[in-house]
């Protein structure tokens, strides 16, 4: 199982991140729920997950904010 990996899930619904962030913590993920991209870059550090799940139908995701995201989270690509 993999105990110890936490997944951030950012989506600006917050009953599917509820839904989603649950059906990982089922198996054994910490999920991180965030609603904005905004949320994302304030409250997680780089190294503090190894997974970013993000709903690109709710959010504001563009090839810029794309770049950013991989040079300061190199370990999410």
């Amino acid at each position: 199982m993999p105990i110890g990996y936490s997944i951030a899930v950012v989506g600006d619904d917050p009953e599917e991140n509820r839904v989603l962030c649950v059906l990982l913590e089922d198996c054994a993920y910490q999920a991180i729920p965030l609603h904005s991209l905004d949320e994302l870059t304030q409250r997680v550090r780089p190294g503090a997950c190894q997974a970013l799940i993000l709903d690109l139908d709710s959010l504001p995701v563009d090839n810029r904010f794309l770049r950013k995201i991989r040079k300061e989270y190199p370990e999410l690509c």
